[in-house]
């Protein structure tokens, strides 16, 4: 799994791990380091989308609070990288899924004025592409594990 998300976060993110797990930082306004956010919200993921919200967000039990914490830590992350890709604008190399996806949106008007894609789709769409990533990456190298 360690390697799945290596892959993964680097090509949907721009987001370089290190192999040594003391490395990874909490980045500032967050609880938790993007690596564990990534690595619970895909653990937690059926509970986090079969619990109703208004449930996720109260229930006391141990495994729904940290599937709460992780849905919404991995959401400020994909926020703050939506944000820095679009601070970057055209010095962002887009050699990374959110980075493709930002410069697409900004040089792609639609017949309104308005962008192709929104926010929420951009990030719609890295999440898509986190969670099949992550399956195939896992699945591919599965028979290596043994």
């Amino acid at each position: 799994m360690k390697f799945a998300l290596h892959v993964i976060a680097r090509a949907g993110f721009g987001v370089p791990f290190s192999w040594d797990v003391s490395t990874d930082d909490i980045w500032p306004n967050h609880t938790m380091s993007f690596r564990d956010a990534i690595s619970s919200t895909l653990s937690h993921l059926i509970m986090i989308m079969l619990t109703p919200k208004p449930l996720l967000d109260h229930l006391p039990f141990a495994t729904i609070r940290d599937s709460r914490v992780a849905y919404y830590e991995f959401g400020r992350y994909m926020r703050d990288l939506l944000e820095r890709e679009k601070a970057l604008g055209e010095k962002s190399t887009g050699q990374n899924l959110l980075a493709a996806l930002v410069k697409y949106s900004a040089d792609s008007d639609d017949a309104k004025g308005g962008r192709i894609l929104t926010d929420d789709e951009i990030i719609g769409n890295t999440f898509l592409f986190l969670i099949a990533g992550h399956e195939t990456t896992y699945q591919l190298f599965l028979p290596l594990r043994h």
